[in-house]
């Protein structure tokens, strides 16, 4: 047996109406300063909180992984080491900050855009 929920089923249409009113947590509770409405809204400031940082970090992250793709573009062109298509897009493309890390390394020695990608 399942339970559903609690419905006064004892009750006029008007009166439910009322009942399932006063039991709605956003309704109940506003400006009285219970316990309830406070545990409430700490908990949504404490996850937009939450929200907003992860935001921030992920973001964080996003941009600098963007940062290196550009930058390993920059260094060979500062080389005049011609780039591809292909090789423009696959370094353009990589959301791996290690990968970019080790390329950029690479970006400095290599004589060839494609050497970047050899082991």
């Amino acid at each position: 047996m399942q339970a559903v929920g609690y419905e006064p089923g004892g009750l006029h249409p008007p009166a439910q109406e009322t009942w399932r009113n006063s039991m709605a947590i956003r309704t109940y509770f506003p400006g009285r300063g219970t316990m309830i409405e406070r545990a409430l809204l700490e908990g949504e400031a404490k996850g937009r909180v939450k929200g907003l940082a992860e935001g921030r970090a992920e973001g964080l992250a996003e941009g600098l992984i963007e940062g290196r793709r550009l930058v390993v573009v920059s260094a060979l062109r500062s080389r005049d080491i011609d780039i591809s298509l292909e090789v423009r897009e696959r370094i353009l493309s990589c959301t791996d900050l290690d990968t970019l890390e080790r390329w950029l390394d690479r970006a400095f020695i290599v004589a060839t855009a494609e050497e970047l990608f050899s082991e």
